[in-house]
């Protein structure tokens, strides 16, 4: 956590609450809204309140700190206030513990955030109208009240500008700024409101329903039999007209049928019915009823009662009210404010000052690593050196002047040597420049364990990534940007290689064993080198089968073969000789062991003599096998290989001689490097095939390895 002197600005938000501008529109807001709640039906919606202007952030101020090493705390700093220019007063001093890092801020105020504008207030619904009766008219719906419109959005506010910072030290604790960081940004501009949305228009009023009724007007008569002086014949007056009373009759009922009316409609029915009557009885005295030559009724006619359909129509419907009108311009986010200024002043022994803008920036761009002995190998065990080292100030002024310790993390393989030979320093390097070093640091290679050394076959290489570290000095603080690194491969100089040996070896037989022991360094290796190192080579071979010659004439299981001098990028083949006994069982493989031990670079035991590393094991196999021998009377031939096994070959050989009860002769193709052989008393070669024409051969179909030629079958060859 950071030690932090601040003059920041001050947040628009926090000025507004402040000067308590935003509390007087809350309140309003709440009046308006019981206000419209009480609104009156058909009443327009009232427009939505624009939003206030938003408050910018304020501008930060004015520090200057002197930097110090604390006097009370070992490895920490003091920071001494000269001058400050804010609205909170700071401490005279403050002391930064160890691992902590004083934080100077500039801030500039944060602008505040644009209001929403509000949304304006629907209008209201219309009224119905009443409905229709058979006394009067439908009323109409009333029209819709006005949507209210939208409210203006409010832009950010702009950001506060940055403030300026001044830190003065000297020239000798320029270090001491490794652990002060500073922040001069400009505050953030505050995010734009939105507008509001527009009220929507209220819905007219429906009209009143319209009303239908029927009311009788009139009667209409039929003679019938009890007409006085009728002939008992039903007839009715209204078929007795001719063709063209009839038509006008028909016309009159037609526009007395359905009527459509307004108002007291009394009149309308009361003359709709003396029209009836006078069409009834046109000329004729009412008094005779139409049977009777009259156009009346008499009391034997019977009486229908006429009606009239009437209908008052449904009032209008009210007209919707318009919606409010939307706001389309485009709302801005605050302009961030400024960076504000830096000024770093180093005070050089001589009273002069020096003012810079940014601080120092170390890197680690580059180094070289070289071996001890110059062989260009890395072997466990020895040491290397760290040369060459280039350092880059990419910052705004010198590094420190006080050396700065530069030394190698230790790793896995890579151990510190302690002392001045394990460490360098780094000068005050220019800003804008780069400096290398010599060095060097000198680091070792730690030695292989045992449970490390590699399976037999395997050569041992690893490699492992060296890194160094700078610490500046009192604050005992890493510098960062060292992350430049480079990787190392560890192995040992020597190795063995280009094995030759037969594939197949007779019972009784002698064959050399050649090997190469092969120098990847640059130098010469061996007794007598450049690179005094011992070299021995054991060889050893399986007591049951053979033995090696150690001097002519003398037999071991194993020899130490030591080479002479090895060149660098060279080797030394050696070639020792191996019997196998004659007595060997027959078609087993055994394998030839080489070790390779290689003396310690510069280590000698108590006894005076050099330590030996075991570096490289290799083991060559190979088959030991029976002669060629001719059993008279033999009904089989079989053909062997170098990869034959000694249970395989003898169980078909106690087959033949047990179940079959004849004998069998064995080929070793691995052994006579073919099928071909030397006629011992003609001396002409020829196909050991054609000696057993008319007899039973068996070839074993597997593959195996013919001298050089690679992987073959015996139908290869």
């Amino acid at each position: 956590m950071n030690v932090k002197l601040s003059v920041d600005g001050q947040d628009g938000r926090l000025i507004a609450q402040s000067t308590g501008l935003r509390d007087l529109r809350t309140a309003g807001d709440r009046q308006l809204q019981l206000y419209d709640r009480s609104a009156e039906y058909g009443r327009d919606g009232r427009p939505g309140m624009d939003a206030p202007r938003s408050i910018p952030g304020s501008a930060a101020g004015h520090l200057s700190v002197q930097i110090d090493e604390s006097p009370e705390i070992k490895g920490g700093i003091r920071a001494t206030v000269i001058a400050s220019q804010s609205s909170h007063e700071l401490p005279s001093f403050v002391d930064i513990p160890v691992g902590r890092d004083l934080l100077l801020t500039a801030i500039g105020g944060n602008g505040e955030d644009g209001m929403n504008g509000e949304d304006g207030v629907d209008g209201r619904d219309g009224a119905d109208g009443v409905d229709a009766s058979e006394a009067s008219e439908a009323t109409p719906g009333s029209n819709g009240g006005h949507g209210g419109n939208a409210g203006h959005g409010g832009n950010g506010g702009d950001g506060g500008n940055g403030g300026t910072i001044e830190i003065l030290v000297h020239e000798d604790q320029a270090h001491l700024l490794m652990a002060v960081k500073w922040d001069l940004s400009g505050g953030k501009g505050g995010q734009a409101g939105s507008h509001g949305r527009p009220g929507g228009g209220g819905r007219g009023g429906k009209g009143g329903k319209g009303h239908t009724w029927k009311q009788c007007v009139g009667y209409d008569y039929t003679c019938t039999s009890r007409c006085v002086g009728g002939d008992n014949t039903a007839s009715s007056s209204l078929t007795r007209y001719g063709p063209a009373a009839d038509i006008r009759r028909a016309l009159e009922f037609a526009r007395t049928g359905a009527q459509m009316v307004t108002g007291n409609n009394t009149a309308l029915v009361t003359q709709a019915a003396t029209r009836l009557q006078e069409l009834r009885s046109p000329d004729a005295n009412a008094g005779a009823c139409r049977c009777h030559g009259g156009q009346g009724h008499c009391t034997g006619c019977d009486s229908h009662p006429l009606t009239q359909t009437y209908k008052r129509v449904p009032g209008l419907d009210g007209l919707d009210g318009r919606s409010g009108t939307p706001i389309t311009s485009v709302l801005q986010n605050g302009v961030g404010g400024l960076q504000g200024n830096l000024t770093i002043v180093v005070q050089k022994p001589d009273g002069s000052r020096q003012e810079y803008t940014s601080l120092y920036s170390l890197a680690l761009t580059d180094f070289d690593v070289e071996d001890e002995n110059g062989d260009g190998i890395f072997e466990p065990g020895e040491h290397l050196f760290i040369r060459r080292i280039t350092i880059q100030n990419s910052g705004g002024m010198p590094s420190p002047t006080r050396p700065i310790q530069l030394s190698m993390v230790e790793s896995d393989w890579f151990k510190p040597v302690f002392g001045r030979e394990g460490w360098a320093f780094l000068p005050s390097v220019r800003e804008g420049s780069s400096v290398t070093i010599d060095g060097p640091i000198k680091v070792r290679i730690r030695e292989q364990e045992e449970y490390e050394i590699p399976e037999i076959g395997a050569l041992f290489i690893c490699r492992e990534v060296i890194h160094l570290n700078a610490v500046m000095p009192w604050l005992e603080r890493e510098i960062p940007n060292f992350e430049f690194n480079k990787v190392v491969e560890i192995r040992y100089p020597c190795e063995l290689r280009n094995f030759q040996a037969l594939a197949t070896v007779a019972q009784g037989s002698q064959s050399k064993l050649s090997f190469e022991v092969y120098n990847h360094g640059g130098i010469s290796i061996g007794p007598r080198g450049y690179n005094s190192r011992i070299v021995e080579v054991d060889v050893s071979f399986p007591a049951a089968f053979g033995e090696l010659e150690s001097e002519p004439g003398q037999w071991r299981q194993s020899v130490t073969i030591t080479p002479g001098e090895i060149r660098g990028g060279a080797g030394l083949v050696s070639k020792p000789q191996l019997r196998v006994h004659s007595h060997a069982q027959g078609y087993q493989h055994v394998a030839a062991l080489f070790k390779l031990y290689l003396g310690k670079p510069k280590r000698r035991g108590a006894d005076g003599k050099s330590e030996l590393n075991l570096v490289h094991v290799v083991e060559v196999k190979m088959q030991v096998s029976d002669h060629y021998i001719i059993h008279p009377g033999a009904s089989f031939l079989l053909v062997t290989n170098s990869e034959t096994g000694g249970e395989r070959a003898q169980s078909i050989r106690r087959f033949i001689n047990n179940s079959l009860g004849t004998e069998i002769d064995t080929w070793n193709i691995s052994l006579y490097a073919g099928l071909n052989y030397r006629d011992q008393y003609s001396g002409a070669w020829e196909n050991i095939l054609s000696k057993y024409h008319g007899r039973t051969i068996i070839f074993l179909g597997n593959e195996f390895s013919f001298f050089g030629q690679g992987r073959k079958t015996i139908f290869d060859i």
